[in-house]
């Protein structure tokens, strides 16, 4: 199935390979946190969850603003460290759903975080994570959920094209049956242009989720 999966993303590669050139790195190691000004990035795949042996689509949509400002759904990204500085940080923040039931509860599911990426030479560098999900349900029947997530990570570039990212994530959970939950996660990166990228990437935990993303910026 993956190997399917791939030849149907590869096959859209010459349809993309016709749009207008981005000022963008290949090298994932030097690629910054944010889009550039008036870039956007389109994210489309297929992702497979094994422990329910289900499929799914995994969707991304990002936008430069400007250089240090970034749009994504349905929230912002601010670089307030630059990109050449010796650490480049940002924060964030954004809605990532919203409900009302049948009997009038609201229902809202929110991102905070900060992000951060250390460029320790041209091929390596060390990634940063401190992220809050907090869901709000305004009815007593369901209580108030907090996953707080702290992770660290790297990234190995092997040529300009091809890069391995690691991360470990460590989860704080209130509200759910479990307290904590530990997951690591692997991706390749795959470059082929500044405009067109592949992802392969391996979620380990109780679920085991796999996915192959293609990125088009334009």
């Amino acid at each position: 199935m993956p190997q399917v999966i791939l030849v149907c993303l590869l096959s859209l590669y010459p349809l993309l390979s016709e749009a207008k050139e981005v000022s963008y790195p290949i090298d994932e190691v030097k690629r910054p946190l944010t889009m550039p000004d008036g870039v956007w990035e389109l994210g489309i795949g297929i992702g497979y969850i094994e422990w329910n042996s289900t499929f799914y689509p995994p969707l991304s949509l990002r936008y430069g603003i400007n250089d240090n400002l970034e749009f994504y759904p349905f929230g912002l990204k601010y670089r307030i460290w630059r990109e050449d500085a010796p650490v480049e940080v940002i924060i964030k923040g954004r809605l990532t759903g919203f409900g009302y039931s049948s009997i009038g509860e609201v229902m809202l599911f929110m991102e905070a975080g900060v992000e951060g990426k250390q460029r320790v030479n041209k091929r390596f560098a060390i990634l940063y994570r401190l992220e809050d999900y907090y869901s709000y349900y305004s009815k007593a029947r369901a209580s108030d959920t907090n996953d707080i997530s702290i992770s660290l990570g790297t990234i190995f570039s092997f040529t300009e094209r091809l890069a391995l990212e690691l991360n470990g994530i460590y989860r704080r959970l209130y509200g759910f049956t479990s307290e904590d939950a530990r997951v690591l996660t692997t991706s390749l990166h795959y470059n082929i242009s500044a405009t067109f990228d592949i992802i392969m990437e391996g979620e380990l935990n109780d679920f085991r989720v796999y996915l192959i993303r293609l990125n088009w910026r334009f």
